[in-house]
């Protein structure tokens, strides 16, 4: 909710950043006055600490003892456990006796389909055993869980939105026609457009989309497709509502019939209208693209049996992502569209003269994770091989030098970043993460060295690329952009267990769809564990360092770790050797990054700090990147000289017109703006320097 920022919230912002970022305007303040335009809103990050540390006890086992012990009959699903909802007054009607609790068999958080009563498994041992002593309404309203305690107002906020749209049919002919060619759309009916709900808007350009969850009948959310015309180009950014914060909701979820046992699921809205309209099948979209499975969305996909996905098709992202959520919804029911068998997606196949129907029933099963045989992953080792480049990972937009040398950041790996006490580690850490998380890959901070409010100050000033504390009135425009990458944060400061760290990487996996984790850094949680010998220290940091090896492999999410170096001889420049501990952490990484510092010595890099890649398993190329940092943005790239739009934080998904063929040859990253802007400059001075010295 906004409000107007008064002094003690003037106090408090300046308290969580831990600095005080309105002190140029400190003698305006003490007169009462404000600085125009400034507004209080809501945390632009992340914290799943609490989220992490309530399912640090739940397991199915754990479930399936308390059941049985209540007696409360369940049954199990692919996902969940399911019982009959008799704990909220609204489900104790009897009209309401086919009401179920489906509760998460990974997570223990749970929801009623009926009432949207949820909350979190605390929550329903808590209720539980409330119920056993006879006071069901204080338990009632102790389990509310925030998430769906607004689904009611967002419903609103929804219908409110879609009052705002127009039904297709008021536009003529050729609007239609204009509509469709803008969009790329062609071959979809308007028909089809409108069984599934889609309206435009007063300037017969953008795009409404409504969203269900439980209640068929009651749209819970929406994306907006708005189109902009720049001076060059016509770009088409998506509004989704709402953000992660609430109940996402699937497109064509309306239309799914109560018995229905198979079902495709799209991440796109134009996929599903074509497979529904060529096909008949229920079909959904899912809310955030190839991002993010909603694990609010789980309980809704119990009734299948068989499960087809679908996604964008445009990469090795799409066919990783495709592979994850098969994991999420149960891989025994789950069917894939690969690469292979069609490399694009739905509406583009339609389009190329391909049956949509055809492809869906050739779909492959997803095979045992424990036992294969080549032919399971013969599709992955031909595209990789035709699509070298794709992949390779993501690129770096800030660092172009990383991706001459690492070719770019690939799920699950270990990278391994060392580097002298106090050279900036945490730093350029932030911005190698952040660079990743702006093109959209969902990450995940766990920063136990410094406080989060100060790794986000940091972080967003990176991000704008200039000093906030010099531009606080921008503070808002630039917070509401940050707040909408998928970044999230632990909450562990200082000295931490390690099952509590993975418990809360596991959570954030398994619910927020996490692709890369930092840990900075491995010596803080080594504190948590009183070692009698130094051999004891090193044996444990093997451990830890085999723990996040076997965690990056597994659920096939990037970690990058943090490591302490031995002390070195003054001047002396680090190697793989000088990582502290034993030889684990070398052999097990992917990847060594060594932040070097060299002060003293002459050349090229005379009193320059540098990236050295000491280490990379996916090629081999070792090297150095060099970087330029400027103190008031925090940033390790170069001031851009490049005017352009700073737009942050909206998914381009089409350009049309000049520029139509520079994006779909640049495949161009998720989010666009601060990020982009500028890189080409330094590539070039840095790909003159890094010819000369690489090793």
């Amino acid at each position: 909710m906004k409000s107007v920022l008064s002094l003690p919230n003037l106090i408090k912002l300046s308290m969580k950043f831990q600095t005080p970022i309105y002190a140029p305007n400190s003698q305006l303040l003490a007169s009462g006055h404000r600085p125009p335009h400034v507004q209080v809103r809501r945390g632009y990050f992340h914290d799943i600490s609490e989220e992490g540390q309530d399912a640090l006890n739940v397991n199915p086992s754990a479930i399936r003892t308390f059941l049985t012990t209540q007696n409360i009959d369940f049954k199990q699903g692919f996902t969940c456990y399911s019982a009959a909802c008799t704990q909220c007054r609204k489900c104790q009607n009897p009209t309401a006796k086919k009401a179920k609790i489906f509760i998460n068999s990974a997570t223990g958080s749970f929801n009623c389909s009926e009432c949207t009563w949820s909350g979190t498994w605390k929550q329903f041992e808590a209720v539980v055993d409330a119920f056993q002593h006879g006071d069901p309404a204080d338990s009632e309203k102790n389990a509310v869980h925030s998430r769906l305690r607004g689904l009611d107002d967002a419903s609103e906020a929804a219908e409110e939105e879609r009052r705002l749209t127009h039904c297709l049919t008021s536009l003529s002919a050729a609007e239609f026609a204009d509509l469709v060619k803008l969009h790329q759309i062609q071959g979809l009916k308007m028909s089809t457009l409108m069984e599934l709900g889609v309206q435009v808007y007063s300037n017969k350009r953008d795009l409404f989309f409504p969203r269900y969850h439980s209640n068929q009948n009651q749209c819970c959310g929406y994306k907006r497709m708005i189109v902009r015309e720049l001076p060059e180009e016509t770009v088409i950014t998506e509004q989704i509502f709402p953000k992660e914060a609430g109940v996402l909701g699937l497109f064509g979820w309306n239309l799914i019939p109560k018995k229905a046992t198979e079902l495709v699921i799209t991440s796109n809205e134009f996929d599903a209208m074509i497979i529904r309209q060529e096909t008949g099948k229920p079909v959904v979209a899912l809310p955030k693209g190839i991002s993010l499975l909603p694990v609010e969305a789980l309980p809704l996909l119990e009734q299948f049996s068989k499960i087809v996905l679908w996604l964008d098709g445009s990469g090795n992202r799409s066919w990783q992502a495709a592979k994850i959520f098969s994991r999420k919804l149960d891989e025994k029911r789950c069917h894939l569209v690969s690469p292979e068998l069609c490399p694009t997606r739905a509406l583009n196949a339609f389009q190329s003269g391909t049956e949509v129907n055809g492809i869906i029933l050739k779909a492959r099963p997803v095979s045992h994770k424990s036992v294969v045989t080549f032919g399971s992953f013969r599709s992955d080792v031909l595209n990789e091989l035709t699509n070298r480049e794709d992949f390779s990972g993501l690129r770096w937009q800030r660092f172009p030098a990383l991706n001459r040398i690492l070719k770019g950041h690939r799920r699950g790996e270990l990278t391994v970043l060392t580097g002298p006490t106090g050279s900036g580690k945490t730093t350029f850490l932030s911005e190698y993460s952040l660079d990743l998380c702006n093109q959209g890959l969902r990450t995940l901070w766990g920063s136990f060295e410094i406080k989060n409010s100060r790794l986000a100050k940091t972080m967003l000033n990176q991000f704008a690329r200039k000093s906030m504390q010099k531009n606080v009135t921008e503070f808002d425009l630039w917070a509401d952009k940050f707040e909408q990458l998928a970044l999230y944060f632990m909450a562990f400061h200082g000295q931490e267990t390690l099952d509590n760290v993975f418990e809360a990487m596991l959570h954030a996996v398994y619910v927020h769809d996490i692709e890369h984790v930092i840990v900075d850094n491995l010596q803080f949680m080594m504190g948590a564990t009183n070692f009698k010998t130094i051999h004891d220290r090193i044996v444990k940091q093997d451990q830890l360092i085999e723990g996040f090896r076997k965690f990056s492999t597994s659920h096939d999410c990037h970690v990058t770790l943090v490591v302490h170096p031995r002390k070195e001889m003054e001047g002396q420049e680090l190697t793989a050797q000088s990582i502290y501990g034993g030889a684990k952490a070398s052999q097990e990484a992917d990847n060594i990054l060594i932040l070097q510092n060299n002060r003293g010595k002459s050349g090229l890099l005379q009193g320059k700090k540098y990236i050295e890649i000491v280490k990379n398993r996916y090629d081999g190329d070792l090297g150095i990147v060099p970087l330029s940092y400027d103190k008031d943005s925090q940033s390790y790239v170069k001031k851009e000289r490049a005017k352009g739009d700073n737009t942050v934080g909206a998914t381009t998904t089409k350009k049309t017109g000049k520029a139509a063929a520079a994006f779909a040859a640049a495949k161009p990253s998720t989010f666009t703006g601060a990020a982009t802007d500028g890189a080409t400059e330094d590539e070039d001075e840095d790909q003159s320097l890094t010819n000369r010295i690489v090793i």
